[in-house]
């Protein structure tokens, strides 16, 4: 296991005390998750300013991507954007979930569960908020690989109740599973 996390008998991750001094400078003042011990991305914030992990605030995303904000941190984008997915989403340039900073996104390859493991129990879609949205066309498993792709710029299209990222990748950063189930950066 890395540095970042342990996994306890109840199966969640539990992250250290000392994972906010890795944390981005800009990441900091986020809320913190008290059982997972993890930050609050503001892409995971109901409107009663409670987290919901299960799926991301479709309003968040869309006003994300409108005002050029990350979806982690909620402050405006750099120069350079980035955007999680696996293979299929970097090779077609299109994602589902909001624009981020680079930081914030290589950040999240270490602090969220979903990600950063390769088992992680997810809730069952009839444990889901009334009114939640899952995008169309995403893909239940997880990938093999996770790829942050890093752009400059993104076009926003209608996709179902939502909207489809589309941009132009120029470098990617890839991580993959070890053979003990951790996420590894494997290509930059």
């Amino acid at each position: 296991m890395n540095d970042w996390h342990e996994q306890p008998e109840g199966g969640y991750i539990v992250t250290p005390p000392e994972w906010v001094d890795r944390l981005p400078e800009r990441m900091k003042d986020l809320g913190r998750d008290e059982r997972r011990k993890v930050p609050i991305p503001i892409m995971n914030l109901k409107p009663d300013g409670t987290p919901n992990f299960m799926v991301v605030s479709n309003d968040t995303v869309q006003r994300c991507g409108r005002e050029a904000l990350c979806g982690i941190c909620g402050k405006d984008l750099d120069y350079w954007i980035a955007f999680v997915g696996g293979p299929i989403s970097a090779a077609n340039g299109a994602y589902t979930d909001p624009p981020f900073h680079v930081e914030c996104a290589e950040a999240a390859m270490h602090f969220c569960p979903h990600l950063n493991r390769k088992v992680h129990r997810r809730a069952p879609d009839e444990k889901m908020p009334e009114g939640s949205w899952k995008s169309e066309g995403a893909v239940e498993e997880k990938p093999a690989q996770w790829i942050i792709g890093i752009t400059r710029d993104y076009r926003m299209l209608p996709w179902g109740q939502g909207v489809l990222f589309q941009c132009n990748i120029r470098h990617r950063r890839v991580y993959e599973y070890d053979e003990q189930g951790n996420l590894q950066k494997v290509s930059e």
